[in-house]
């Protein structure tokens, strides 16, 4: 295929550039022109600055790759897949890992919460027993009540939403 039996499969206007032309990409939806088609050694090269593939613009054309090369020239090979990097590979551990734990989120902040608490309400009784029978004493006892009662709504909750989270990741 030559480029201009190619570019008689594209719509839309054609700019001329000192490499080949430019016009709007027939593999997603383009308001300007972002491919860039060129001819060199009996070849259509194609590159286009929003990221698609040649495959996906030659299939948005009803081509194939192939067709993108003369007739006597050799057939292109499939494309080795690209090895992952180092950094790549820990990222990919990182968020599969992530995503494993995010179903029992809530209940590990929740228990965060419920000691917490339990620890604001020993201190506040320690000082209550420190003031001894005053009204601040009786106060801080009021309080300490108060949030114990808090955790003891927020442990079952954490409790229900680890339950939740376990059942939810056996039927995976």
């Amino acid at each position: 295929m030559t480029l201009e039996e190619f570019l008689s499969r594209v719509d839309g206007s054609v700019i001329r550039t000192r490499r080949g032309v430019l016009v709007r990409c027939p593999g997603h939806d383009d308001r300007a022109p972002s491919l860039s088609i060129s001819e060199a050694g009996g070849r259509i090269l194609l590159k286009d600055f929003a990221g698609c593939s040649a495959e996906r613009i030659t299939a948005a054309l009803g081509l194939r790759l192939r067709d993108l090369f003369a007739d006597d020239q050799p057939q292109p090979r499939s494309p080795r897949p690209r090895r992952r990097s180092v950094a790549e590979e820990v990222i990919g551990d990182g968020q599969r890992k992530q995503a494993r734990i995010e179903p029992y989120r809530k209940g590990f902040m929740l228990a965060d919460r419920v000691r917490e608490d339990r620890q604001v309400v020993e201190m506040l009784r320690r000082e209550a027993s420190a003031l001894g029978d005053t009204d601040r004493g009786w106060d801080l006892l009021y309080v300490a009540s108060e949030i114990e009662q808090e955790a003891n709504l927020a442990e079952a909750e954490s409790e229900q939403a680890l339950r939740d989270a376990s059942e939810a990741t056996r039927r995976r």
